[in-house]
């Protein structure tokens, strides 16, 4: 079986994402914001292109699966890539006080896009630290 690998990409910004709604509009933004992009067209795929692929983090949109497949595909993520961040978002507000699910490193509300970018530059940063 031939690994799906993506090798135009500098390690440590790459950012793999699994979405349902505003595909483009996400895409562009984060492209906007230094970050490369790729789309993952199933729940299996995404976890294939975190596993062979330098990735900075995982973006899941719970619209794309139920709530409890999203934090299984998380689960699955961080089986293979235990460092490697998921975020989920979310539709609708987030209350402050939320547990996270296990495997889940932060959740965003689709509305927050500002909210988005500090949960991955915080997680990026985390990341390069650990690395460094």
């Amino acid at each position: 079986m031939v690994k799906p690998t993506i090798t135009t990409v500098t390690p440590g910004y790459l950012i793999l994402l699994l979405l349902k709604t505003h595909s483009r509009f996400l895409v562009a933004f984060l492209q906007r914001n230094g970050y490369a992009v790729s789309e993952a067209h199933s729940p299996e795929h995404l976890v294939a292109l975190s596993l062979s692929n330098p990735a900075t983090a995982v973006v899941v949109d719970l619209c794309q699966l139920s709530e409890i497949e999203g934090w299984s595909v998380a689960q699955s993520v961080k089986m293979g890539k235990p460092s490697l961040p998921v975020i989920l978002l979310c539709h609708g507000a987030i209350p402050e006080k939320v547990d996270l699910p296990t495997a889940v490193d932060a959740l965003v509300s689709d509305s927050d896009l500002q909210g988005l970018l500090t949960a991955l530059d915080r997680h990026t940063a985390e990341k390069r630290a650990a690395h460094n």
